[in-house]
C-alpha cells in the first residue's frame, strides 16, 4: 500500500510523529528506499488579487 501511494498517489513525503520508535522509520525506509524521487510539477497555490 505505502508503494502504491509514494508511486501512484498523492504522498510526496513519509515520515512519523511522536512515538515513532526506529523499528517503524525502518520499515518505512524499507518500503520507499528503493524507490526513486518523484518529480512533480510546481504550481502555484495563491493568486494576487488583480
Amino acid at each position: 500500500m505505502l508503494r502504491e501511494l509514494t508511486t501512484e498517489g498523492p504522498v510526496h513525503i513519509v515520515g512519523g510523529c511522536r512515538g515513532t520508535t526506529p523499528k517503524h522509520i525502518g520499515a518505512l525506509a524499507r518500503g520507499v528506499g528503493p524507490l526513486a524521487p518523484r518529480r512533480v510539477q510546481a504550481t502555484r497555490f495563491c493568486q494576487a488579487a488583480a
